[in-house]
């Protein structure tokens, strides 16, 4: 273990530090990065894990520019499992993409795209936006 090999030279900082060195320095050299198990500090690497609903939400809420190919893939696999999860992307896709531009006339058109969705829960969701119009396009518009 490295931290056991660097005190033995004389190293007297926290085991912590060395392995958040060691992770930045795999990131730089494309490495991929280990994950350190509690106790006695052994590195492991991480096992891939499992797909939930919540953890399914932030790829889908990522900015298009900034995913990269993994994240495009997953995003790939959940539409192509099932058609009803191709719309809930698209309309969650669509909301999210609007309130980043802070765009009132786009929030119109999700509106009407929510309302048509086979998806009750986005009918519902846009249903309960258009009772208090007014407040939720300054919502969107305003910062």
């Amino acid at each position: 273990m490295l931290w056991q090999e660097i005190t033995e030279r004389g190293y007297t900082g926290k085991r912590g530090t060395v392995f958040s060195f060691v992770t930045r320095l795999r990131k730089a050299l494309g490495i991929p990065t280990k994950k350190r198990t509690t106790g006695d500090g052994t590195v492991v690497v991480p096992e891939q894990r499992p797909l939930t609903p919540r953890t399914a939400i932030w790829p889908i809420l990522q900015r298009p520019e900034k995913r990269d190919e993994a994240t495009i893939q997953c995003i790939a696999t959940l539409r192509e499992a099932h058609a009803e999860r191709d719309e809930a992307i698209t309309v969650t896709e669509g909301f999210a993409k609007l309130i980043g531009a802070r765009d009132p006339v786009a929030l119109d058109t999700w509106l009407v795209q929510a309302a048509a969705s086979t998806l009750t829960p986005f009918r519902r969701f846009a249903a309960s936006l258009r009772h208090d119009d007014d407040a939720i396009h300054a919502g969107v518009e305003l910062p």
